[in-house]
């Protein structure tokens, strides 16, 4: 059969068919692990004793037999729609990397979304090992992500394309232990200065941290970026805006919170420094003398947006 007339059969068919053609000899598994992809969306879901990894609608699942005391190996089941195949010497998450390593590793794939939504902490390690491993940068549009304690899944947005990457969704939520701050901030110093965060158009961060406790000054060098508290105060709104000419590569961010701002408080104490727009009720004007910009913000019952402007 001519390579072209079997890439156009292959790249019609569902992922079903593909894990299908990929049996029938290492010829066809090579052929079909270079051809692009027929799928926009990876989500990755690492718990302590099953995986699953869904390409677009399609899973394939991954779970370890509970070890008796009389096994002597581990047996891992791969499930894909109804077929099911037992795999001895072999634990979930270590077959879950080696068939994302060919996906994530092929370079004609372009995702619109990579989602890890769950990842376990103590199969996050391999995780990540296998991203770093693949040789080329992963095109992947969107990101979204739970980090875990220690923050490691951080490293991963440095094997994605710069460019290409749009969004960045981080959601730290689910932790069980408290992190320590410097710890955090290592990590986010050095995520935040990777070309893809430098050029991402916006990297939304969810903390279940007070902002005293979350390291707010690996931030200043950030251009684009969200911060969603649970819960801000006038105090923590104001604490931002005494330092907001620090934020030297900043274009414009946003702060959230779960709960509704004192927008009362929060403009009163503005008005020391910052003057009103005619014409737009909830927005202010801020020109720092000693700068060459002015930044304009604009209101809202649980956020604050504020954009940097040349003067």
């Amino acid at each position: 059969m001519p390579m072209n007339v079997f890439e156009r059969i292959v790249e019609n068919l569902d992922l079903m068919d593909r894990f299908s053609i990929r049996k029938v000899s290492k010829h066809l598994r090579a052929l079909t692990d270079s051809l692009s992809p027929g799928f926009k969306l990876v989500t990755i879901r690492i718990y302590e004793s099953a995986t699953t990894v869904c390409y677009d609608q399609n899973a394939v699942a991954y779970s370890n037999r509970p070890r008796q005391f009389f096994d002597k190996i581990d047996i891992c089941f791969v499930e894909i729609g109804d077929e099911r195949v037992e795999i001895k010497n072999a634990t979930h998450d270590q077959l879950a990397a080696q068939d994302l390593k060919i996906v994530l590793g092929n370079p004609k794939l372009e995702l619109e979304e990579l989602e890890i939504e769950r990842c376990c902490f103590w199969h996050s390690e391999r995780l990540v090992k296998m991203i770093k491993s693949i040789p080329s940068p992963i095109h992947v549009e969107r990101l979204t992500t739970i980090v875990n304690n220690p923050l490691k899944e951080l490293e991963i947005i440095g094997c994605l394309r710069p460019r290409v990457l749009k969004t960045i969704h981080l959601d730290m939520e689910n932790h069980s232990e408290r992190l320590e701050k410097t710890e955090m901030k290592s990590r986010f110093d050095a995520l935040i200065a990777t070309p893809q965060c430098q050029q991402v158009e916006m990297m939304t961060v969810v903390t279940y941290l007070k902002m005293e406790e979350f390291p707010m000054d690996s931030f200043l060098l950030a251009p684009r970026f969200t911060l969603n508290f649970e819960y801000l105060s006038v105090k923590d709104v104001m604490n931002v805006f005494r330092n907001l000419s620090k934020f030297a590569a900043l274009d414009h961010f946003i702060l959230k919170s779960d709960q509704k701002l004192n927008l009362e408080s929060i403009r009163k104490q503005l008005n020391q420094r910052f003057s009103d727009i005619p014409d737009r009720p909830n927005c202010m004007h801020y020109w720092d003398r000693k700068s060459t910009f002015s930044f304009e913000i604009r209101f809202s019952e649980s956020e604050i947006r504020v954009a940097k402007q040349q003067v």
